[in-house]
């Protein structure tokens, strides 16, 4: 499952209950396109992850109260690529860049001019 997908997903589970969760989602999405294009890392990878990395709080996903293992836990089961289960885990080579760009999307404030929405969506 790609980016779509799981941009879908994380709309799903985060836009209604979450809405903050859901815009740091697409500001994160947004970092990991920037950072996967500079550090000539798998951009789809990197995306997807960033984009599902906070769904471990949506009550649906939530069980241990851990949000990266219930959000590891929950992508895992409906069969997500292992790599992107393992970086929404906080694991694997591309950890450090997923934490680097959801730290970017927790510091960035709203851009009203780009939303995240529209801009997460430009993956090509």
């Amino acid at each position: 499952m790609g980016f779509d997908a799981a941009r879908a997903l994380a709309e799903t589970l985060l836009a209604h209950q979450r809405p903050e969760l859901w815009e740091r989602a697409q500001r994160a999405a947004i970092a990991a396109r920037a950072a996967a294009e500079d550090g000539g890392h798998d951009r789809d990878l990197l995306m997807t992850a960033a984009v599902l990395h906070p769904i471990g709080h949506s009550p649906v996903a939530r069980r241990t109260g851990d949000p990266q293992r219930d959000a590891a836990r929950f992508l895992e089961v409906r069969g997500y690529d292992a790599r992107v289960v393992e970086l929404v885990a906080g694991h694997g080579p591309l950890a450090g860049a997923l934490l680097a760009c959801t730290d970017a999307a927790t510091l960035t404030p709203p851009d009203t001019d780009d939303p995240p929405a529209r801009a997460a969506q430009t993956v090509s």
